[in-house]
């Protein structure tokens, strides 16, 4: 059995889909398969696949269009490998991207899933900036904002899976905010390599782009649920994690507190708060 499964969906991805899978198939560490599963494409995608002849590489197809978190959910049941690793199919992977995460995973035994940095390129391959995520002690306090880990980096432990940790069906869009913040109320570790180990493409046509209205509005409603008595509106909340919302300087410290209840508020947080005020203030964003 191979160590690491490589879990790749795939719909209507002929575009950046064959950069995606060499990115992979090119990768220093080379004991892994390569699980792609296509959700009812309709374009060049299989084709496209077909034309890599590497062993390491599975494939697999859904008979109707089940969407992406069904399909996650099928290549989290399918996969042999001790640890998963998330691709997505317009990304590409550092060649180092899986060695270096299982070393971490061997320096930090204790830790459940483990994300990275990542670059931004656009649809052209254009680098542009550095997209962080929390890492230590402030990235459990912060698994409120959506979302802690970047999650086409993200590697886990396939041990997650047999304790009944998978996606939730009812959470479009923002299945992966569900999954951190249910992992580490299950006192699990999670965790960031703070190293950039894939280029994150933005264009027109990705899902977060497409859908970031409901994105954030079904955030929101995770948000409720993992926080009980926890009590602000939709407005406040997208003013909180940084999104378009008035929101006062003293009702933010006072959000704060009810998250984090007999907790002092950490600099970090305080600080994120000042700056969303101060830029509402000078910019009415």
């Amino acid at each position: 059995m191979p160590l690491v499964t490589v879990l790749l969906p795939v719909y209507n991805a002929e575009k950046y889909l064959a950069e995606a899978v060499k990115s992979v198939l090119d990768q220093t560490f080379s004991d892994f398969e390569l699980l792609v599963i296509d959700d009812g494409s309709t374009d060049r995608s299989a084709e496209i696949l077909e034309g890599f002849h590497d062993s390491r590489i599975r494939y697999l197809k859904n008979e109707t269009n089940v969407k992406l978190i069904r399909t996650l959910n099928r290549g989290l049941k399918e996969a042999r490998g001790e640890f998963i690793a998330r691709m997505d199919s317009d990304d590409i992977c550092f060649p180092q991207r899986l060695e270096r995460q299982l070393q971490f995973f061997v320096r930090e035994p204790d830790t459940a899933v483990v994300g990275t940095f990542a670059i931004r390129i656009d649809e052209t391959g254009r680098h542009g900036s550095l997209i962080k995520r929390p890492v230590g002690a402030e990235l459990s306090r912060s698994a409120w904002l959506p979302t802690p880990l970047l999650h086409p980096t993200v590697m886990m432990r396939r041990s997650l899976v047999d304790k009944g940790f998978t996606y939730d069906d009812s959470c479009l869009h923002c299945e992966d905010y569900d999954l951190w913040i249910r992992l580490l109320k299950a006192g699990h570790r999670i965790e960031n390599l703070p190293a950039p180990l894939l280029f994150y493409r933005l264009h027109g046509g990705g899902v977060s782009v497409q859908n970031r209205e409901l994105q954030l509005q079904n955030s929101y409603r995770i948000f409720l649920r993992h926080y009980e008595g926890v009590d602000l509106t939709f407005a406040e909340y997208c003013g909180l994690v940084g999104a378009k919302g008035n929101l006062i300087w003293i009702r933010r410290l006072a959000l704060l507190r009810q998250i984090f209840r007999n907790q002092a508020l950490s600099y970090w947080h305080i600080g994120r708060q000042l700056t969303l005020h101060v830029r509402r203030m000078l910019f009415k964003e």
